[in-house]
Protein backbone atom coordinates (compact mmCIF):
# COMPACT_ATOMS: atom_id res chain seq x y z
CA UNK A 1 0.00 0.00 0.00
CA UNK A 2 1.34 3.53 -1.02
CA UNK A 3 0.41 6.37 1.47
CA UNK A 4 1.43 9.98 0.63
CA UNK A 5 1.24 12.24 3.51
CA UNK A 6 0.69 15.93 2.17
CA UNK A 7 1.48 18.95 4.65
CA UNK A 8 0.14 22.01 4.60
CA UNK A 9 0.48 25.35 6.85
CA UNK A 10 -1.54 27.56 6.94
CA UNK A 11 -1.65 31.35 8.68
CA UNK A 12 0.43 32.95 11.73
CA UNK A 13 0.48 32.48 15.58
CA UNK A 14 0.07 29.93 18.07
CA UNK A 15 0.48 26.16 16.39
CA UNK A 16 -2.76 23.39 15.81
CA UNK A 17 -1.94 20.47 14.05
CA UNK A 18 -5.78 19.04 12.22
CA UNK A 19 -5.57 15.47 10.15
CA UNK A 20 -7.67 15.19 7.08
CA UNK A 21 -8.43 11.48 7.31
CA UNK A 22 -9.64 8.65 4.28
CA UNK A 23 -9.31 5.04 4.20
CA UNK A 24 -9.90 2.81 1.24
CA UNK A 25 -11.56 -0.76 1.25
CA UNK A 26 -9.10 -1.83 -1.47
CA UNK A 27 -5.60 -0.27 -2.92
CA UNK A 28 -5.11 -3.16 -5.76
CA UNK A 29 -7.88 -3.52 -8.17
CA UNK A 30 -8.07 -6.26 -11.10
CA UNK A 31 -10.37 -5.38 -13.46
CA UNK A 32 -11.60 -8.42 -15.49
CA UNK A 33 -10.99 -8.62 -19.82
CA UNK A 34 -14.66 -9.38 -20.23
CA UNK A 35 -17.75 -9.17 -18.24
CA UNK A 36 -17.92 -6.92 -15.16
CA UNK A 37 -15.25 -4.19 -16.63
CA UNK A 38 -15.22 -2.19 -13.38
CA UNK A 39 -14.65 -2.61 -9.76
CA UNK A 40 -15.52 -0.76 -6.63
CA UNK A 41 -14.40 0.43 -3.78
CA UNK A 42 -15.76 2.01 -0.18
CA UNK A 43 -13.81 5.72 0.89
CA UNK A 44 -14.58 6.40 4.37
CA UNK A 45 -13.60 9.55 5.96
CA UNK A 46 -12.38 8.92 9.51
CA UNK A 47 -11.79 12.38 10.29
CA UNK A 48 -14.53 14.66 12.64
CA UNK A 49 -15.27 17.33 9.46
CA UNK A 50 -16.62 17.03 6.26
CA UNK A 51 -13.77 15.60 3.61
CA UNK A 52 -13.46 16.94 0.07
CA UNK A 53 -12.15 14.00 -2.05
CA UNK A 54 -10.33 14.29 -5.40
CA UNK A 55 -8.63 11.80 -7.92
CA UNK A 56 -5.97 12.16 -10.15
CA UNK A 57 -4.94 8.95 -12.43
CA UNK A 58 -1.98 8.71 -14.65
CA UNK A 59 -0.92 5.44 -16.73
CA UNK A 60 2.48 3.64 -15.96
CA UNK A 61 4.33 3.07 -19.28
CA UNK A 62 7.25 0.53 -18.76
CA UNK A 63 6.44 -0.69 -15.08
CA UNK A 64 8.98 -2.25 -12.94
CA UNK A 65 11.88 -1.05 -15.12
CA UNK A 66 14.34 1.75 -14.98
CA UNK A 67 11.94 3.67 -18.28
CA UNK A 68 9.31 3.60 -15.72
CA UNK A 69 7.07 6.46 -16.42
CA UNK A 70 3.84 7.82 -15.05
CA UNK A 71 1.79 9.83 -17.96
CA UNK A 72 -1.50 11.95 -16.41
CA UNK A 73 -4.36 9.50 -18.34
CA UNK A 74 -7.07 12.58 -19.52
CA UNK A 75 -10.51 10.08 -19.72
CA UNK A 76 -11.80 12.34 -22.12
CA UNK A 77 -9.12 11.42 -24.89
CA UNK A 78 -8.05 7.96 -24.30
CA UNK A 79 -10.69 5.94 -22.04
CA UNK A 80 -8.92 3.58 -20.70
CA UNK A 81 -9.88 4.27 -17.16
CA UNK A 82 -12.95 5.83 -15.92
CA UNK A 83 -13.46 7.12 -12.04
CA UNK A 84 -16.67 7.54 -10.57
CA UNK A 85 -17.34 9.96 -9.07
CA UNK A 86 -13.79 11.68 -9.38
CA UNK A 87 -14.36 14.03 -6.66
CA UNK A 88 -16.56 13.25 -3.14
CA UNK A 89 -18.10 14.94 -0.47
CA UNK A 90 -18.20 13.29 2.44
CA UNK A 91 -19.49 14.14 6.22
CA UNK A 92 -17.79 13.38 9.00
CA UNK A 93 -17.45 9.53 9.37
CA UNK A 94 -19.37 9.15 6.03
CA UNK A 95 -18.50 6.62 3.44
CA UNK A 96 -19.14 6.52 -0.44
CA UNK A 97 -18.75 3.90 -3.49
CA UNK A 98 -16.22 5.17 -5.99
CA UNK A 99 -16.07 2.96 -9.30
CA UNK A 100 -13.08 2.65 -11.25
CA UNK A 101 -14.37 1.98 -14.89
CA UNK A 102 -13.01 0.42 -17.92
CA UNK A 103 -15.61 1.75 -21.13
CA UNK A 104 -13.05 0.20 -23.86
CA UNK A 105 -12.76 -3.13 -25.22
CA UNK A 106 -9.46 -4.67 -23.70
CA UNK A 107 -6.87 -4.60 -25.85
CA UNK A 108 -3.83 -6.66 -26.64
CA UNK A 109 -1.85 -5.85 -23.86
CA UNK A 110 -2.33 -5.56 -19.94
CA UNK A 111 -2.70 -1.88 -18.46
CA UNK A 112 -1.50 -0.54 -15.46
CA UNK A 113 -2.61 3.01 -14.30
CA UNK A 114 -1.85 3.99 -10.62
CA UNK A 115 -4.78 6.39 -9.24
CA UNK A 116 -4.01 9.06 -6.31
CA UNK A 117 -7.13 9.36 -4.47
CA UNK A 118 -6.87 12.26 -1.39
CA UNK A 119 -8.49 14.83 0.48
CA UNK A 120 -8.82 18.24 -0.49
CA UNK A 121 -7.75 21.10 2.41
CA UNK A 122 -10.12 23.57 3.39
CA UNK A 123 -9.63 25.57 6.31
CA UNK A 124 -7.30 24.49 8.95
CA UNK A 125 -8.60 26.76 11.47
CA UNK A 126 -11.65 29.45 11.58
CA UNK A 127 -8.80 31.26 14.37
CA UNK A 128 -7.54 33.41 12.01
CA UNK A 129 -4.44 34.20 14.23
CA UNK A 130 -3.49 30.38 14.73
CA UNK A 131 -0.52 28.33 12.46
CA UNK A 132 -2.57 25.54 11.71
CA UNK A 133 -0.47 22.47 10.18
CA UNK A 134 -3.05 20.03 8.38
CA UNK A 135 -1.86 16.75 7.49
CA UNK A 136 -3.28 15.27 3.93
CA UNK A 137 -3.54 11.39 4.13
CA UNK A 138 -3.70 10.17 0.55
CA UNK A 139 -3.58 6.85 -1.07
CA UNK A 140 -2.55 5.71 -4.04
CA UNK A 141 -4.37 2.60 -5.91
CA UNK A 142 -2.81 0.36 -8.71
CA UNK A 143 -5.31 -0.85 -11.25
CA UNK A 144 -4.22 -3.59 -13.82
CA UNK A 145 -6.38 -3.64 -16.86
CA UNK A 146 -6.69 -7.16 -18.07
CA UNK A 147 -5.74 -7.87 -21.93
CA UNK A 148 -8.19 -9.58 -24.29
CA UNK A 149 -6.48 -12.90 -24.43
CA UNK A 150 -4.82 -13.17 -20.76
CA UNK A 151 -1.68 -15.63 -20.85
CA UNK A 152 -0.61 -16.15 -17.23
CA UNK A 153 2.76 -18.13 -18.31
CA UNK A 154 5.66 -18.13 -15.51
CA UNK A 155 8.72 -20.06 -15.86
CA UNK A 156 10.86 -20.98 -12.22
CA UNK A 157 14.60 -22.09 -12.61
CA UNK A 158 16.58 -23.15 -9.52
CA UNK A 159 19.85 -23.03 -9.48
CA UNK A 160 21.53 -23.87 -5.82
CA UNK A 161 20.44 -20.82 -3.41
CA UNK A 162 18.72 -18.76 -6.37
CA UNK A 163 15.41 -18.91 -7.98
CA UNK A 164 15.18 -16.93 -11.18
CA UNK A 165 11.69 -16.27 -12.52
CA UNK A 166 10.57 -15.43 -15.57
CA UNK A 167 8.00 -13.81 -16.79
CA UNK A 168 6.94 -15.05 -20.15
CA UNK A 169 2.85 -14.40 -20.58
CA UNK A 170 1.00 -11.06 -20.44
CA UNK A 171 0.14 -10.35 -17.36
CA UNK A 172 1.74 -9.27 -13.83
CA UNK A 173 2.41 -11.93 -11.13
CA UNK A 174 2.77 -11.27 -7.68
CA UNK A 175 5.47 -13.49 -6.25
CA UNK A 176 5.33 -13.24 -2.24
CA UNK A 177 5.61 -14.81 1.29
CA UNK A 178 8.98 -16.97 -0.19
CA UNK A 179 10.36 -18.64 2.73
CA UNK A 180 12.47 -21.96 3.49
CA UNK A 181 12.28 -23.86 6.16
CA UNK A 182 15.31 -26.48 7.41
CA UNK A 183 14.82 -30.12 7.71
CA UNK A 184 15.94 -30.42 11.10
CA UNK A 185 12.89 -30.18 13.41
CA UNK A 186 12.73 -26.55 15.47
CA UNK A 187 14.86 -24.50 13.24
CA UNK A 188 13.33 -21.08 12.09
CA UNK A 189 12.46 -20.63 8.96
CA UNK A 190 13.99 -17.98 6.26
CA UNK A 191 12.25 -15.64 4.63
CA UNK A 192 13.29 -14.94 1.11
CA UNK A 193 11.32 -11.39 -0.35
CA UNK A 194 9.36 -11.16 -3.28
CA UNK A 195 7.93 -8.87 -5.39
CA UNK A 196 5.58 -8.09 -8.42
CA UNK A 197 6.77 -9.61 -12.31
CA UNK A 198 5.65 -7.86 -15.16
CA UNK A 199 5.40 -9.49 -18.71
CA UNK A 200 8.70 -10.13 -20.28
CA UNK A 201 10.76 -9.48 -17.11
CA UNK A 202 13.05 -11.72 -15.15
CA UNK A 203 13.83 -11.36 -11.25
CA UNK A 204 16.75 -13.68 -9.34
CA UNK A 205 15.88 -14.04 -5.67
CA UNK A 206 18.92 -14.99 -3.55
CA UNK A 207 17.77 -17.89 -1.09
CA UNK A 208 19.56 -18.50 2.27
CA UNK A 209 19.39 -22.30 2.31
CA UNK A 210 19.92 -24.90 -0.18
CA UNK A 211 16.54 -26.05 1.14
CA UNK A 212 13.28 -26.26 -1.03
CA UNK A 213 11.35 -22.79 -1.46
CA UNK A 214 7.80 -22.44 -0.85
CA UNK A 215 6.18 -19.34 -1.81
CA UNK A 216 2.65 -17.98 -3.49
CA UNK A 217 1.92 -17.07 -6.89
CA UNK A 218 -0.94 -14.44 -6.83
CA UNK A 219 -2.50 -13.13 -10.51
CA UNK A 220 -5.72 -10.95 -9.95
CA UNK A 221 -6.22 -12.15 -6.92
CA UNK A 222 -6.07 -16.02 -7.43
CA UNK A 223 -3.42 -17.50 -5.07
CA UNK A 224 -1.69 -20.78 -6.61
CA UNK A 225 1.28 -22.37 -4.13
CA UNK A 226 4.28 -23.57 -5.46
CA UNK A 227 7.48 -25.46 -4.01
CA UNK A 228 10.79 -25.48 -5.94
Amino acid sequence: MRIILLFLLITMGHASTAVARIALSNVILDIPASGSRFADIEVTNLARETAYVETQIAEVLHPGTAREQRVPHVPARDQGLLVSPARMILPPQGRKNMRFLAPAPAGEQERVFRVTVRPVSGEAAKDSSATALKILVAYEVLVFLAPAQPSLKVHYERNENHLVATNRGNVNVLLHDLRQCPAAPNHTCEEAGGGRLYPGQTRTFTLPLNSPVEFLQTQAGQNTKLQH
